[in-house]
């Protein structure tokens, strides 16, 4: 996606929506004075200002610095930041690479710069998550649940943040399908186990997409992730919807 087709992309998105992107972002919104900014095309203009920068940044090669600490800034994930894990880690590039979870760095080496010393799975999968390829913006699913989430806008977390939130997902999923699998249960709907968390519903959705993934996906949660309650599994409230899947 180019600078042209964000811009338009962002202008679809209600001032409600984009204020919120920029809080997360820690971005400078000035609500009064020749400066002011606390509007739709300001919220615009300042994600594409990000955005710019960004791209900037990844041309010249730089990983480090001002600019990029400055977004880092927040921790708290959306509903944007799982959809597009989801998309990295089933992509082309990593679906075939699953098998590589168990082989990872410490979370120490994770949070330090050691990170850059050691070819791992999640550095790699780090350095996807934040770069600009296309394909991990797009939506894999046409469900109308899915229409306010865009995974082009995301949170620009650090690796173990990425691999702590893969660990939820695949726990929240693990649950929704064992509940799906109970004897006695009619319902076709694979939303209604979801607890009404869309990303599990997303993940569902890659799993019809990429049937073959199941397996090695389920060969990798851990046993107690088998447990794991959909009520304790997410970190943020932004990932819900009320109602019923559509």
């Amino acid at each position: 996606m180019n600078l042209e087709e964000a811009e338009s992309c962002l202008m679809a998105f209600g001032a409600k929506q984009l204020r919120t992107e920029c809080y997360l972002r820690q971005l400078r919104i000035v609500k009064k004075g020749p400066d002011a900014n606390d509007h739709k095309s300001g919220y615009v203009a300042l994600l594409m200002q990000q955005k710019r920068a960004f791209s900037e940044m990844q041309r010249l090669g730089v990983e480090e610095g001002p600019a990029k600490r400055g977004v880092v800034g927040n921790k708290r994930r959306t509903r944007h930041c799982m959809l597009r894990l989801l998309n990295v880690m089933f992509s082309d590039l990593f679906a075939h690479r699953l098998h590589e979870i168990d082989a990872r760095a410490t979370r120490a080496e994770l949070d330090t710069n050691m990170t850059q010393e050691k070819s791992t799975f999640w550095t790699d999968f780090h350095s996807a998550y934040l770069s600009s390829r296309p394909e991990f913006s797009k939506l894999v699913s046409p469900l109308a649940v899915f229409e306010k989430c865009n995974p082009e806008f995301t949170v620009p977390h650090e690796a173990a943040k990425l691999r702590d939130m893969w660990k939820d997902i695949t726990g929240r999923y693990a649950t929704a399908v064992a509940s799906s699998q109970i004897s006695g249960v009619h319902d076709n709907d694979f939303f209604s186990f979801c607890s009404g968390k869309i990303d599990v519903l997303y993940m569902h959705e890659w799993m019809r997409t990429k049937p073959g993934l199941l397996e090695s996906v389920e060969e990798k949660l851990p046993k107690r992730a088998r447990l794991h309650t959909m009520e304790g599994g997410s970190d943020n409230d932004d990932d819900e919807v009320g109602g019923s899947r559509q």
